[in-house]
């Protein structure tokens, strides 16, 4: 009887958990996907679980890329049903038919899983993201680029769910350069029958490197609103595109010129000054020369000022180039620009050389050259300082006479032959008057003239024989200010003052004339000196200028005339004895 009362309850307990045991699911959103898509496996548990499924199963064949988990209470006529969902989406590692082992959950095991993977779409197909909520399409303009020649690099999201917080990475690789092309367009097309939303984005892609090149697949993560499953708002989700594999093509072996330089299209251009008036000595002229571009960036332009060549009487400044690039959707185009201050130190012609520029077409697969042809500037002796205050020039008359028409006419109501006697004396008798008004006030004008004149002689006798003209202390002490402020260019204007004040006769047109005076004694730094305020002047590549150590200089300087007289020359004798 014992036996049988401990057999029956053996029976009945054993029967408790099968009476309520729970159901445990595993299953794929699809059972077929293509490498680099993500795929979302649910487990569901119909109780409460009180701890987690053991995804290890799942490593060898997959990429965890996100987990969720939630739990629901339904209660239906009285009675109470829980279950619990995990949610976890999976990057198949390979292709094939995946089978999944059971995964096991508490006192739970689910049943065992395919997935079939097929390869990465190639986005090109007659098939190409058929049937699919969500794709990348990726294409290259070429897959034969020469080195550092531009690659268009397209990829485009095709989607026909709802994406948020969405993420997608640049096409990167060992030994490549890229920069995106402008914003991203927005568009709608059908593929396969169904409409998708399409979002394009391009870069320009630049290997440095020759030979074999793989871009890895773009990856796109995202949350995909998906109205198939009420739990499927807002599931995470992740796609890759496809791998793009390069050729790239080495530097021909026949190319000859120093700086490779690949691009689509290369033009050379010059500008010069627009104003009509000739080129003169000491008179700085802007030279500028630009490189434009397609399918390079700025960065890869050769610089065009060492193909000019230095010219004898010419002393050249350039500027620092200025770079550019322009993106559109076509590509880059690249403009370099370089500005070159062109001094001449001599009058006469000027042969320009030819500038020449060897580039690849990659177009057509040929060496090209771009050119600026040569020419010829023609350069002015300077003007001399005189001539700016030059009088106007006198006005021709007939002969240095002035001639009176005179007629006789009747005037109504006097008696005939006595009013034209009597008009014309008057008349002969107000001209007389001034005339003889005219010859006093100039006889007036020329005693005051001689003794101005002779007063100015006298001055110049008793001055001493260094004192400087009117107005040259007053230059030194605004060169000095300027020096102190390290002003160069206001510096440089003073100078020239200064040198046409103190040596008229000298015709000082730029400052490098003050160099070589036979009248100046200077220290044996002055020419550098000048030479460095120049290049300050116009080069905005010269290292800063020292004003104070250019002062120390100048004031140094001795001059051997006086009164703005070169030395070697006698003074001019005055017209009038003293």
């Amino acid at each position: 009887m014992v036996i049988r009362l401990i057999t029956f309850a053996w029976l009945f307990l054993a029967a408790l958990p099968l009476a309520t045991a729970a159901t445990f699911t595993a299953s794929f959103d699809r059972t077929t996907t293509h490498i680099g898509e993500s795929v979302l496996l649910t487990l569901q548990l119909d109780t409460s679980a009180d701890g987690e499924p053991d995804l290890t199963p799942l490593n060898t064949d997959f990429e965890i890329i996100n987990r969720n988990k939630s739990s629901n209470i339904n209660i239906i006529n009285g009675s109470m049903q829980r279950n619990t969902v995990v949610q976890v989406t999976l990057m198949p590692r390979h292709e094939g038919m995946l089978s999944i082992k059971p995964i096991q959950w508490d006192a739970y095991v689910s049943q065992p899983l395919k997935l079939n993977v097929q390869p990465e779409d190639q986005g090109n197909g007659p098939d190409s993201g058929s049937n699919r909520d969500l794709f990348l399409d990726v294409t290259v303009t070429t897959q034969r680029p020469y080195v550092q020649a531009q690659v268009i690099y397209t990829v485009r999201l095709f989607r026909a769910v709802n994406l948020t917080q969405a993420q997608l990475s640049e096409p990167t690789a060992d030994h490549l350069v890229a920069q995106r092309l402008g914003e991203d367009s927005n568009y709608e097309t059908t593929r396969h029958g169904r409409r998708y939303a399409v979002t394009e984005r391009r870069y320009a892609l630049f290997p440095q490197q020759s030979g074999k090149l793989k871009i890895p697949p773009l990856r796109l993560d995202a949350s995909v609103s998906n109205n198939r499953f009420a739990f499927a708002q807002g599931q995470p989700t992740r796609i890759n595109s496809k791998t793009i594999e390069l050729d790239v093509q080495p530097i021909p072996a026949h190319w000859q010129a120093s700086a490779w330089l690949a691009a689509e299209s290369v033009s050379l251009s010059e500008i010069w000054p627009t104003q009509s008036a000739p080129f003169r000595v000491g008179e700085a002229i802007t030279r500028t020369l630009q490189i434009t571009a397609q399918g390079v960036t700025a960065a890869q332009l050769p610089p065009l000022l060492e193909k000019t060549a230095t010219l004898p009487g010419l002393k050249r400044y350039p500027d620092q180039p200025v770079l550019k690039d322009e993106t559109h959707k076509e590509g880059i185009t690249a403009t370099r620009q370089e500005k070159i201050a062109i001094i001449p130190m001599q009058a006469g012609d000027f042969r320009l050389p030819a500038i020449q520029l060897s580039w690849w077409n990659t177009k057509t697969g040929q060496a090209e050259t771009a050119n600026i042809t040569a020419h010829t500037i023609h350069v002015l002796a300077a003007e001399a300082s005189q001539n700016s205050g030059k009088a106007p020039s006198t006005a021709l008359h007939n002969g240095g006479r002035s001639e009176i028409a005179t007629t006789s006419t009747t005037t109504p109501g006097t008696a005939p032959g006595t009013t034209a006697e009597n008009h014309y004396a008057d008349n002969n008798r107000l001209w007389m008057l001034l005339a003889l008004f005219f010859a006093v006030a100039w006889l007036l004008t020329l005693l005051i003239w001689w003794q101005q004149h002779r007063k100015h002689h006298t001055a110049q006798a008793l001055a001493p024989e260094n004192e400087p003209q009117p107005g040259i202390g007053k230059l030194k002490k605004e060169i000095e200010r300027a020096c102190k402020a390290n002003d160069a260019s206001h510096c440089m204007r003073l100078l020239l003052q200064w040198g046409q004040n103190r040596f008229p006769d000298a015709a000082i047109t730029h400052i490098q004339r003050l160099a070589a005076l036979p009248a100046l004694t200077a220290a044996p730094e002055w020419p550098q000196q000048l030479t460095q305020l120049e290049h300050a002047c116009f080069s905005s590549s010269a290292p800063e200028w020292d004003g104070d150590v250019f002062w120390q200089c100048f004031s140094t300087l001795k001059t051997e005339a006086a009164n703005g007289k070169l030395a070697g020359r006698a003074p001019l004798q005055p017209l009038y004895p003293i």
